[in-house]
């Protein structure tokens, strides 16, 4: 158990650490001193880096050497230099062809560590599928449906399967340590490989779900919310600060509308569905509806962080860029909801509230344009 919450500590410290600023990329052959800060659909690191890597972008590729660490928030990442510290990763794709000095932390789709890597730390892991194939000096934790082992791992590994899941053992493999593994099957184990010692678990999953599960679940839905509202931020800035003030500056109108907004439009969508003019309606209706469902959480941790950013305490906030502000309060928000008995009201309450505030604004941008 105190494991997995440092696991969920380190995530969420690295949303919150990550001052993203948009800063022109260094020439080509010009090495970086200090720390290198970039954002942006493509970032390509091709100049060695002194210290450490914060980076968020759709594409984000890392080819010349870094001295420190590297924090990352992307959709695909390749790692094809050493990194002389730790490697922590936030994306859709992740691989690593480089060697690692110390840790590597990774929530993810699809990960790679590939047989040209070396990780001279632990791999600690969130995915839906991972392959290692690399080396591995510590030890190994992961949660996920689909692992594959064909590298060798010094340290001890414990893996944690969801239902259907997979783990697979190839000829290459060695594990010099002990292997535990919890899934709802056997692993498949090809002739030739080496594994010191092997304890398979077979989980329940008619049982509640452990701690562990929960914050696996708890990182895979932050990891969805995280990349909509980089998408969002990026896109309508202006209308985030514009829905983040009418929030807090009139938050029981914002309420009131975002009730009457959850109460008429599923009203609406039945009753149009027995006319025939009306399906149609009723179905854009309903698309509107649950695009406000996915959306309302990056809303409310807008509003969040835009109300404490005012706060005269916290006037450092308005140093961060707006990447910075949405990850912070989106993963405030997110850890909000994880509290137990409370949590599903402070869900409720965001959304009616991001609902009327969105609502409100996009009112008052068509009497603008009347």
């Amino acid at each position: 158990m105190h494991k997995n919450k440092l696991l969920v500590i380190s995530f969420v410290a690295i949303l919150l650490v990550i001052p993203v600023l948009l800063k022109a990329a260094p020439e080509a052959n010009q090495v970086v001193y200090g720390n290198y800060y970039q954002y942006g659909e493509v970032v390509k690191i091709v100049t060695p880096v002194e210290s450490d890597v914060l980076v968020a972008g759709g594409t984000v590729e890392v080819v010349a050497p870094v001295g420190g660490d590297i924090l990352v928030l992307g959709g695909n990442v390749r790692i094809l230099a050493p990194v002389s510290g730790n490697v922590r990763v936030i994306a859709g794709n992740v691989e690593i062809m480089g060697n690692v000095a110390h840790n590597v932390l990774i929530l993810g789709g699809k990960v790679i560590i590939s047989s040209q890597s070396r990780v001279f730390g632990h791999v600690t892991t969130a995915t839906s599928e991972l392959e290692l194939a690399g080396t591995v000096e510590g030890s190994v934790r992961g949660w996920g449906n689909k692992v594959k082992i064909s590298g060798t791992i010094q340290g001890p590994v414990d893996l944690w399967l969801d239902r259907g899941g997979d783990l697979e053992i190839t000829a290459n493999a060695k594990v010099n340590n002990q292997l535990n593994y919890q899934a709802s099957r056997e692993a498949i184990i090809a002739a030739g490989a080496k594994v010191a010692d092997i304890k398979f678990t077979k989980f329940d999953y008619s049982r509640p779900w452990s701690a562990s599960h929960f914050w696996f679940n708890w990182m895979v839905s932050l990891f969805g919310v995280l990349v909509l509202s980089m998408v969002i931020v990026s896109l309508w800035p202006k209308k985030l600060q514009d829905i983040a003030s009418e929030a807090i500056t009139k938050p029981l109108a914002s309420l009131g509308w975002g009730a009457l907004w959850a109460i008429a439009v599923p009203l609406l969508v039945i009753l149009l569905l027995f006319t025939v003019v009306g399906v149609l309606v009723s179905v854009s209706l309903a698309l509107i509806y649950v695009l406000g469902l996915l959306i309302s959480h990056t809303l409310t941790g807008w509003s969040l962080i835009w109300y404490l950013r005012n706060q005269p305490k916290l006037i450092w906030l308005k140093k961060w860029s707006p990447l910075a502000l949405m990850l912070a309060g989106v993963t405030i928000y997110h850890l909000l909801l994880a509290i137990p008995w409370v949590g599903w009201l402070i869900g409720i309450v965001g959304a009616l509230l991001s609902w009327g505030a969105w609502l409100r604004v996009q009112k008052q941008t068509i009497k603008i344009f009347n």
